[in-house]
């Protein structure tokens, strides 16, 4: 089998991989998102779960062949990379918050490559079959996609490492689809200068730089594009909208299948939420003003740029409470229902510090808008409730400056 893939070209795959390829479970990734909801604020950025497995395969196969790995390994490794994704649930890492430990993406992903676990679509369960007929090792290919694989360290490293396929291909083609040039790096120059030394994947010294790039490459599109802010908020509704909507088996649906429940849930809260995301409509509001998106706003934010300890001190605080607790007490103090205001505490903490940008005499004018992608902890809502729920956080925040670690206070905020 040819697949002509948009970043890396024409692509060729053995029996084993076309296998793997044609099953229901790989098949299933088309239809999921790799950026979440990252399209709407990168139109582009619409490529799937499996043209990102597709890349990753090749590029491990790549690797494989520049290290000189016998058939045996690189099949082995290749076939991890083709699967490493297959238990991801509807918009890739969206839903990961709701997943109990048990149902974790890469545990669903063991389960099914050791016949364990057969998802609930035609067709499926045949992956162990496929192993056993290439004579291919399942249990290795399920411990290098969780981490535990400690045989040869190598090809752990290749398939989940510090620079491993997988991150140079969502570098490259993430930053291609989005349009966001601050992804790209050189796959060919990384693996150029890939050795193999005491049974571990090593670097050349020559190849600290392109090393060093990757960081930055990453560093970069964290702060641009997976973590922009219009990005979290409209994760943070889709999340909302499955809560409300009482939706708990999630990890076999693709991204169309939980869309089309939550638009005929049960719960007003929950259509509304999704339709002001796909549709820029507001059904509770039909007066819709064209000029502007029917998305929750930023209504508070405590940035990650310029931390300081009696922030940090107030974050803790915050975090130990936990989003939901923060919602109703906000929700209850504003006088608006649930859902009405939405927390977020995302997980990337300084991207960039204050001090890089002063020690090299560089300045900035603040936005007017005063948003940014760079936030520790961010309360959204809809336009037309800003001004109260803002109010009503910074009360919260002064509130939780000055009292203990005892998080009940705010049954009483």
């Amino acid at each position: 089998m040819i697949i002509t893939h948009p970043v890396h070209g024409s692509v060729e795959f053995n029996d084993l991989l076309t296998s793997l390829i044609n099953t229901p479970e790989i098949n299933r990734l088309k239809r999921i998102n790799q950026l979440g909801m990252v399209s709407l604020v990168f139109p582009g950025g619409t490529h799937s779960r499996f043209l990102h497995a597709i890349g990753v395969c090749f590029l491990a196969g790549k690797i494989a062949d520049h290290l000189g790995l016998p058939k045996e390994e690189k099949d082995t490794i290749q076939a991890a990379a083709l699967l490493h994704d297959v238990g991801h649930g509807p918009f890739s890492h969206m839903l990961d918050i709701l997943r109990p430990r048990s149902k974790d993406h890469e545990v669903i992903a063991k389960d099914i490559i050791l016949g364990r676990y057969t998802m609930s679509i035609p067709g499926s369960g045949k992956i162990p079959s496929i192993f056993k007929k290439y004579n291919i090792d399942s249990t290795a290919v399920a411990k290098l996609i969780n981490g535990e694989y400690k045989e040869k360290p190598y090809l752990q490293q290749i398939i989940n490492g510090p620079v491993d396929a997988d991150k140079l291909d969502y570098l490259l083609t993430d930053s291609h689809f989005t349009g966001a040039k601050i992804g790209v790096i050189d796959t060919d120059r990384i693996i150029s200068v890939m050795v193999l030394e005491d049974n571990h994947l090593k670097f050349l010294e020559k190849g600290k730089p392109i090393i060093k790039a990757i960081r930055s490459a990453r560093r970069n599109m964290l702060a641009e594009v997976y973590i922009h802010h219009t990005a979290r908020i409209t994760e943070k509704m889709m999340l909302k909208a499955v809560e409300l909507s009482g939706i708990k088996e999630f990890y076999d649906f693709d991204d169309s299948m939980l869309i089309s429940l939550l638009l005929t849930s049960e719960s007003e809260k929950a259509r509304d939420l999704v339709a002001r995301i796909l549709y820029n409509c507001n059904p509770l509001n039909p007066k819709n003003n064209y000029l502007q998106r029917n998305l929750y706003k930023v209504a508070f934010q405590i940035p990650s740029t310029s931390m300081t300890k009696k922030k940090l001190n107030i974050l803790k605080k915050l975090r130990k409470i936990g989003n939901s607790r923060i919602e109703k007490a906000l929700s209850k103090r504003s006088g608006l229902e649930k859902g009405d205001i939405l927390v977020d505490f995302p997980e990337i903490y300084p991207i960039y510090s204050d001090s890089d940008f002063s020690r090299l005499k560089i300045e900035f004018k603040k936005d007017k808008k005063g948003k940014t992608n760079y936030s520790c902890f961010s309360v959204y809502c809809a336009r037309e409730n800003l001004i109260e729920v803002n109010k009503t956080v910074k009360e919260l925040v002064k509130k939780a400056s000055q009292i203990n670690l005892n998080s009940s206070w705010i049954n009483r905020f």
